[in-house]
């Protein structure tokens, strides 16, 4: 039973065609980045990566085009100027002075990307776009030299292996040979080859100029990073718990010999790992615990950071200094080696509003808008798992549309399929109402709705018992660093019906749209 459930406001399906229909973009089109966000919005744009090139200097990017800046080791963090607004993925410096930072978005009406690659050559004070326009959305840049370097994103028709080099400082970029069409997310290097992870467990490398591909088995979580610890060894790290091990430079990968990791954190997203000699450090969704490894992998121990929203992007300086980045703006730092973490900025400290949906096509687009992005709530969107018809690789096409909607975080509870809770087996409720109750206590959101013109009574259920569960201590939870949580009021959404109700097709003054046209 729903505590407050009066009704939020009528239904509005969002037409999932409006971001997969077949390109019909024109290139002056597809070279238009997306539109500003207010100057408020940015403090809590979600970070993707983060790099220091010593204990003073460094610089975090993130959605929205934020490039945020410190030369005092983390202390203070100073908004950077960016020729372009859309979602920054990656960043990477060669020196104090010369670095790049990559990204790109997708384009609404169809499955079209655009990347983006900027480079500064004074230490950021100022950023300059160097691609042609032409890139698909890059997800990762690494540079090996002022002028020898990599990237990596989705495959396109007019680059099909998704991944690239520069030999000219990323002026210009060659596509690597190959014919895989995936949306590559990692990379790690050994002298030999580049080692490619990518969502649905694909896994490949680089050899002699060609991207050959493998499938990682048995489940299709989504690999988030790769890193290499020497020229045969590494690690890489992904979704659902993922956490495997190659000993044989990406030949093969396997669960670490020890067993893998402590219980408890089977569940976690794992999005990123950092290494200093035989340290490891990973970390991810929720982002209320790190764990470290001070014996290259045989032993894991959790670092409890006193923060629960997820963090996407960990470096360590050396094996003491270490910082991490993540959602709502956030930034943590670590003196001593990971045991202690304390927040250096943030532009908030949890949700005002969460939107929890069975899958991606339920989505209420319209009232994310009013709220997120007319109102200014700090607002995200959760869904159980996929929709028959929408693949693991256009999740990252309702991301954007979320952020465009005005939405601080996406979040997926699982990648298996799921039309309708009521046709799932009693495990997989059980598991799902465990990772809800863990949504909860991750996000901590004052108001909660239940979105859906077909949220099953089964659905609703999981919901209602996960909220409980929330309001109590949870030994299994706790574990993590996640400690109970009461949403203060939670709604259901219905259709046709409401006493709280909005007409989309009115402009909204705080973004001179209307919902629906500023939604689509």
């Amino acid at each position: 039973m729903f505590r407050n459930g009066t009704p939020v406001c009528k239904a509005w399906r969002f037409t999932f065609a409006c971001l997969l229909t077949l390109l019909t973009n024109s290139y002056a089109n597809a070279v238009e980045s997306p539109r500003p966000s207010r100057v408020n919005s940015l403090s809590d744009a979600a970070l993707q990566d983060i790099c220091f090139v010593d204990r003073l200097h460094g610089w975090a990017v993130g959605d929205r085009g934020v490039i945020w800046k410190t030369q005092d080791g983390g202390a203070s963090w100073r908004l950077s100027d960016c020729p372009v607004t859309c979602q920054l993925n990656s960043v990477h410096f060669v020196n104090r002075t010369t670095g790049w930072i990559a990204g790109g978005w997708h384009h609404a009406g169809s499955t079209f990307t655009s990347g983006v690659v900027l480079k500064t050559t004074n230490g950021g004070i100022t950023w300059n776009r160097v691609d042609d326009g032409t890139l698909p959305n890059l997800n990762q840049i690494r540079m090996m030299s002022i002028d020898q370097g990599w990237a990596i994103g989705n495959g396109s028709p007019l680059y099909a292996s998704g991944v690239f080099r520069t030999r000219d400082g990323g002026n210009t970029w060659i596509t690597v040979g190959g014919s895989t069409s995936t949306s590559w997310t990692a990379m790690g290097f050994s002298r030999a080859k580049v080692i490619l992870g990518g969502v649905t467990g694909r896994l490949g490398s680089v050899e002699t100029d060609l991207v050959r591909t493998d499938l990682l088995p048995p489940r299709p979580s989504s690999v988030n990073q790769v890193e290499m610890i020497s020229e045969t060894d590494g690690w890489l790290v992904g979704d659902d718990g993922l956490l495997l091990q190659t000993r044989t430079t990406g030949a093969a990968w396997s669960q670490p010999a020890s067993g893998g990791l402590p219980s408890g954190f089977e569940s976690f997203h794992w999005n990123t790992i950092a290494q200093v000699g035989s340290t490891i450090w990973i970390a991810g969704n929720p982002g209320s615990v790190i764990l470290k490894s001070s014996d290259a992998g045989a032993s894991w121990q959790p670092m409890y950071t006193q923060s629960t929203v997820p963090i996407r992007a960990l470096t360590f300086v050396d094996e003491q200094l270490g910082f991490a980045v993540g959602d709502l703006g956030r930034i943590l730092a670590s003196s001593d080696g990971g045991r202690t973490w304390r927040i250096m900025r943030s532009g908030a400290s949890r949700l005002a509003l969460s939107i929890l949906c069975e899958n991606e096509q339920q989505i209420p687009f319209e009232l994310l808008a009013e709220h997120a992005a007319n109102r200014g709530y700090i607002s995200g969107v959760t869904v159980l798992g996929l929709s028959e018809d929408v693949s693991i690789t256009q999740s990252s096409r309702t991301r954007s549309a979320v952020v465009h909607s005005g939405g601080t975080s996406f979040n997926k509870l699982s990648n298996e399929r799921i039309e309708a809770v009521d046709r799932l087996n009693p495990e997989t409720r059980a598991q799902l109402t465990q990772r809800i109750t863990q949504h909860i206590l991750t996000w901590r959101p004052e108001v909660l709705v239940v979105a859906g013109n077909s949220a099953s009574k089964e659905f609703l259920k999981l919901v209602d018992a996960a909220i409980e569960r929330a309001e109590l201590e949870q030994p299994a939870l706790q574990v993590a660093g996640l400690h109970s949580w009461r949403v203060n009021k939670v709604y259901q959404q219905k259709p046709n019906t409401g006493s709280i109700s909005f007409r989309s097709e009115q402009v909204a003054p705080a973004i001179s749209d209307t919902l629906r046209g500023y939604s689509c």
